[in-house]
């Protein structure tokens, strides 16, 4: 079976869609915990609020504007909720096209973005063109259905996929696009070791 490392690219960008509560944080913080442990490679994440850093491992640090990420080369840099900060209805927003261009050297700055949020039509439009691997925790049948044209087949495949697997067992599993988004596999996700109550509600949190 394929391991998250094995379709990882070094750098680039993930989706990672689905239904509300269904795990999108909690794999991108696996995939950050994976990433550590093979390589060292640390982590940085917009979403949370920054009273909750003791919560996360050292080598994780939390930041709280979109334009930080070009100061953490070489990490890991997740995007909790994308679409409170990208969302499709604010794409010409001057952070918007800011942000765009420097997604575009993730690669130059070696940074894997891993961007989660329920579907992608609530994220601006120019992060969904940039997806080279695609997660899907379980969608929700009307997010299927209502999913953006370009990615409709795939969330389709995923729920079909997903919901074969026994409801108690659902949410340890993802189906996953890689490869540039040619190859698919189901793999499973373990929470993360230092997951908590508080970080799985972090982002509404940091809103209130």
């Amino acid at each position: 079976m394929k391991t998250w490392l094995d379709i990882l690219p070094a750098s680039g960008v993930v989706g990672i869609l689905g239904k509300r509560r269904h795990g999108k944080t909690a794999l991108a913080y696996h995939i950050a915990e994976e990433r550590h442990r093979e390589n060292g490679t640390p982590a940085v994440v917009l979403g949370p609020p920054l009273a909750l850093s003791s919560k996360f491992p050292s080598w994780f640090t939390i930041v709280t504007e979109l334009g930080e990420f070009l100061r953490y080369p070489s990490h890991t840099a997740i995007i909790d909720e994308g679409s409170l900060q990208l969302h499709a209805r604010q794409a010409l927003a001057r952070q918007h096209t800011e942000f765009d261009q420097a997604l575009s050297l993730c690669g130059q700055l070696d940074q894997l973005f891993i961007f989660c949020t329920h579907h992608s039509r609530k994220l601006d439009p120019l992060v969904v063109e940039e997806y080279e691997v695609l997660a899907f925790k379980l969608p929700g049948q009307m997010h299927t259905r209502m999913e953006r044209r370009e990615i409709r087949q795939w969330s389709e495949k995923a729920r079909a996929a997903l919901l074969d697997i026994s409801e108690e067992e659902r949410k340890q599993w993802s189906f996953v696009l890689y490869d540039d988004l040619d190859q698919e596999a189901l793999l499973p996700n373990p929470l993360p070791s230092f997951w908590c109550y508080e970080i799985s509600k972090a982002v509404s949190t940091a809103l209130t």
